[in-house]
């Protein structure tokens, strides 16, 4: 029976839905060997704006950004800075003047210094999806708009307090705007802006007739105005934003201030309403983007050239949010962040990372390569730059099915797109589409030719498999490309409706492929197959149908394959192999992975999944039940949940993982020896009371460490035999077992090339 190990963030309170989580940074099974962890995202898109403590603060799908108004230097903050999931959607700050951050799949997380930490995790486990800019910071509560409803966060005791998806006669609903003007909560959801009384330090008391749990407290709002029916006019008097009783700047009065029913038009419901904004005193609701009114006019719906003080930003149709801070408006939205001030607009220099977008990785040597919608690019001394550009943009709705990349013997790469054929890049270029190839349409006036996938190289061999459409029949072709002549060449050996999904090298003569009618092998000669392949045996699922998504061979020279998510395996395959026969597939049971669609083979025979679920690391046995597999989720490191795909580096070890929120790279166990002690890396540092284990890593084979207290007195001595990997774990205890006092020690680390020192902060 296979044995899965999800590698859960432990040493905090995380039970219930919406309880405080205070995560360590690096908590992990004694046991286990604890990887480096590294990624790479997009902060150019901007999702949302607030000013705190003098900076503009910007979520992003990559983190958030830190902007000083006046210079325009900026500081980033990843995963590594405590965010374990970078897709932020909103920002508030609250009345203790702390400010908070909720991400896309619902974490809370509070700023505290130059880290962030991770409060309410329920909203991640319950599903529920945030949507952007739908939080407020109003008494002791956050409260959070999302795809299932309302939620109220008591950021005081760390719990979600209530989750509301009815509102008055209104059944399930997404609340996609929120605005408080005192006692009074609007939000707008799917089919009406809706209101209720608030007791902003009690939600549960009855002061307004009824708990906010109570349908009858909710009702059709009269009190807005939608942003088609505002006109141009000077800016008015402050609105009483905070609902305080004056008009936001101090000076004690309201005029102008507020809005009343008489200013609503007849029918002030939206067919969906999105988002709030105060403007002329009156409560708006539009589409997505703003309305502003300070020291510039601001108006940026979605769609629509922006305005700032009546010049118009031509091309700034996708603003998502605004801010004015003095005389400066920063406005942003897919096209990254935009300042304008004095009549004049710049858009502020930026981290460069590649988009998140990203359907497929490969690595090799040390070297990787992504493909996004937009391109390939190359990573290049810690940075990425792009290696080809698609003549346009690829169509995103495939992306989650592109697996098109492999490098080349020579350093190029081959790259399969959706619309572009088959184009190798890095030193010359050449492509393959249809009209000067075999990759072509079925007929005249089909579809242009559409490369699938192209799987991993062996030898001078690398295939790939292209489609071909007309009149919505779909034609796969397998596609081999012989990289020592350059010629490409096709044999349809699937037939009309087989929508292949995988193909694998398997041995000198045996090629695996995988698709909609299960797995099918072929001989192929050493030269490759030129247009004739002999069917070797066909691969049937236990409940018959199902659709094969990928296959891979472990150390052993066991067949694993993935049919539609589930995870199955043959035993020694390469004997099984007969002409006459089908191979039947033995599910593993008790696997927890969902729904995965890629399979990797590392340098030691493990293989790698990549699933909706996370990451998993499967260690296979001599028999298949005795198995392990291991789970990596974004509580490990990486930047999402959902793997697209994955690429393990054989001679390096690295495992690369591109997530629908980029690309994460882990250092796995599975590399080879250290010698040197350069790399010597002891975290986390200061080594706190909430973190499981401190780790002293990459390790040179046969080393051993000392941790001293500053007069020299030895705390705990760890032999050669105590390597976990390349690791050393410390849990804080002496070699008695009992937990040292706070204070600063001493580490040594001793091998045959050598001695490393360093020092260890052991905080509270």
């Amino acid at each position: 029976m296979v044995k899965t190990v999800s590698r859960q963030a432990g040493s905090g309170i995380a039970v219930g839905f919406g309880l405080l989580s205070l995560v360590a940074l690096f908590p992990m099974p004694s046991g286990a060997y604890v990887g480096a962890w590294e990624s790479f995202t997009n902060v150019n898109p901007i999702n949302v704006l607030a000013e705190y403590r003098g900076a503009v603060f910007a979520g992003t799908h990559g983190g958030v950004r830190k902007i000083d108004p006046t210079t325009f230097a900026e500081t980033v903050f990843t995963n590594s800075h405590g965010l374990v999931d970078v897709r932020i959607v909103s920002l508030a700050v609250d009345a203790s003047d702390r400010l908070w951050a909720a991400s896309r799949s619902g974490i809370l997380f509070r700023l505290e210094g130059n880290r962030w930490s991770r409060w309410g995790n329920g909203y991640k486990s319950a599903g529920w999806i945030m949507n952007p800019r739908a939080m407020i910071a109003a008494g002791k509560y956050l409260v959070l708009g999302s795809e299932k409803g309302l939620s109220f966060f008591d950021r005081e005791a760390g719990i979600a307090q209530a989750n509301l998806t009815k509102f008055g006669s209104l059944g399930p609903q997404p609340v996609t705007g929120l605005a408080r003007v005192g006692d009074t909560l609007f939000i707008a959801t799917g089919n009406a802006v809706m209101q209720a009384p608030v007791d902003w330090q009690n939600i549960q008391s009855t002061k307004f007739g009824g708990t906010i749990y109570d349908p009858g407290i909710w009702t059709v709002s009269k009190s807005v105005i939608s942003a088609s029916t505002l006109e141009p006019a000077p800016p008015p008097p402050d609105p009483d934003i905070d609902g305080d009783g004056t008009d936001g700047d101090g000076d004690g009065s309201d005029e102008g201030g507020g809005f009343a029913a008489a200013d609503s038009p007849s029918d002030p419901n939206l067919d969906r309403p999105v988002e709030f904004s105060f403007a002329q005193g009156r409560l708006v609701v539009h589409d997505t983007g703003t309305i502003l009114y300070g020291a510039y006019k601001v108006k940026a719906l979605q769609g629509r050239d922006a305005h700032v003080d009546g010049d118009t930003l031509i091309g700034w149709k996708d603003v998502q949010t605004a801010l004015v801070v003095g005389k400066t408006v920063f406005l942003g939205g897919k096209q990254s962040l935009l300042r304008y001030w004095q009549g004049f607009a710049a858009m502020p220099a930026s981290t460069e990372f590649p988009p998140e977008a990203i359907a497929s990785v490969t690595a090799v040597s040390g070297q990787a390569a992504i493909m996004t919608d937009q391109g390939v690019y190359q990573s290049r001394d810690g940075g990425w730059e792009k290696a080809y550009r698609f003549p346009f943009p690829s169509r995103e709705v495939y992306l989650f099915e592109l697996r098109g990349l492999t490098f080349l013997k020579d350093g190029g790469l081959l790259t399969g797109t959706w619309g572009f054929g088959l184009t190798r890049t890095g030193g010359k270029e050449q492509n393959w589409f249809a009209g000067n190839s075999c990759l072509t349409p079925i007929a005249e006036g089909g579809e242009y030719t559409i490369v699938k996938t192209v799987s991993d190289p062996r030898g001078d061999d690398v295939w790939a498999v292209q489609l071909a459409n007309n009149d919505s029949k779909a034609v796969y072709r397998l596609a081999h490309f012989d990289q020592r002549s350059g010629d490409l060449s096709c044999a349809e050996i699937q037939g009309p409706g087989n929508k292949v999904e995988a193909v694998r090298i398997l041995s000198d003569d045996i090629l695996g492929v995988a698709g909609e009618n299960g797995v099918h092998f072929y001989r192929y000669g050493l030269a490759g197959v030129k247009n004739r392949v002999a069917l070797a045996g066909k691969l049937s699922a236990t409940a018959g149908g199902e659709a094969g998504r990928d296959l891979a061979l472990d150390r052993f020279g066991r067949l694993w394959t993935l049919f539609n998510g589930a995870l199955g395996y043959v035993d020694s395959l390469m004997y099984k192999i007969d002409s006459d026969k089908g191979l039947v597939v033995k599910p593993l049971e008790n696997v927890t992975a969902s729904s995965c669609r890629v399979m990797e083979t590392d340098g030691r025979g493990n293989l790698w999944l990549g699933c909706q679920n996370g990451l998993y690391q499967l260690r296979p046995a001599p028999q298949a039940e005795s198995s392990e597999m291991e789970r990596y989720t974004i509580e490990n490191g990486l930047l999402g949940d959902r793997i697209l795909d994955v690429a393990a580096d054989k001679e390096t070890g690295l495992i690369w993982a591109a997530t629908e929120n980029g690309l994460s790279k882990f250092e796995s166990q599975e590399h080879p020896p250290i010698s040197g002690i350069s790399g010597i890396k002891v975290y986390p540092n200061p080594f706190l009371r909430k973190h499981a284990l401190l780790i002293l890593d990459n390790m040179p084979e046969g080393a051993s460490a000392t941790i001293f207290t500053q007069s020299g007195s030895v705390v705990r001595h760890f032999g050669s035999k105590d390597a976990k990997g390349h690791q050393f774990h410390w849990d804080g205890a002496n070699s008695a077992g009992a937990r040292v006092k706070p204070g600063i020690y001493l580490y040594s680390v001793s091998s045959r090339k050598g001695t490393s020192r360093g020092k260890i902060i052991v905080g509270r």
